[in-house]
């Protein structure tokens, strides 16, 4: 009775914040799990006996109409030729716990995806990132764990399905255009752990080349 008391009074105060809108929650009996928005911010919120409230990001109110109500955007852009990206935070009614989910909709209005990801944003690039017509959406997320990290990276073409070119365990450092006789691609911190070995644990830093013909990254020579 004193923990159900307990989280009632939780409760009480978090609804009671000024500017507070809860998106969805999850109950398993007097354990729950709630994603909220308060003064413009995107809340996790993890009752007894985790008991954390972890701030995902500010919230792209905007945006909201194009994910479902039960989620809540955290960026959001829009390109010169009509595709638009939101990437939004959820609750994992089946697992457990929060993650974000990537939709893009098409010059068209056809939405494509979503896509999962994990629980947090860490990086966003959207646009000509290479400096050429190609519209490219790149993000890192993460989880906890330090070693839980992946960037993910898509192309964006007319109305079409994107192309996943990149869905790797790393960090998106920062993308490069042509320059000179320098070409254009993205610069990966790698994660190196295997999941087992703590000798592998550590990070290398990749060079991966844009090619606009073949519309694909290739590894640079690392000699």
């Amino acid at each position: 009775m004193t923990r159900l008391l307990l989280i009632a009074l939780t409760l009480g105060m978090i609804l009671a914040t000024p500017l507070q809108a809860q998106q969805d929650k999850l109950c398993v009996h007097d354990e729950c799990q709630f994603l909220t928005v308060r003064q413009g911010l995107v809340h996790f919120i993890d009752f007894p006996p985790l008991s954390r409230n972890l701030v995902l990001g500010r919230y792209a109110a905007s945006y909201q109409g194009l994910v479902p109500a039960t989620e809540a955007p955290l960026r959001g852009a829009r390109s010169s030729d009509g595709w638009v990206v939101v990437v939004a935070a959820f609750l994992d009614h089946t697992a457990g716990g929060q993650s974000l989910r990537v939709r893009m909709y098409s010059p068209d209005g056809t939405r494509r995806g979503p896509y999962e990801v994990m629980a947090a944003l860490e990086e966003f690039e959207f646009g000509d990132i290479f400096g050429t017509a190609d519209k490219i959406l790149a993000i890192t997320s993460t989880e906890e764990h330090a070693y839980n990290v992946k960037t993910n990276v898509w192309l964006l073409q007319d109305n079409r399905i994107p192309k996943q070119l990149m869905d790797t365990p790393a960090v998106l450092l920062r993308p490069r255009r042509r320059e000179g006789g320098r070409p254009a691609g993205l610069t990966i911190r790698r994660q190196t752990y295997d999941g087992l070995h703590a000798e592998t644990k550590g990070w290398a830093e990749e060079f991966w080349i844009w090619d606009p013909t073949s519309k694909s990254l290739t590894l640079a020579d690392q000699r």
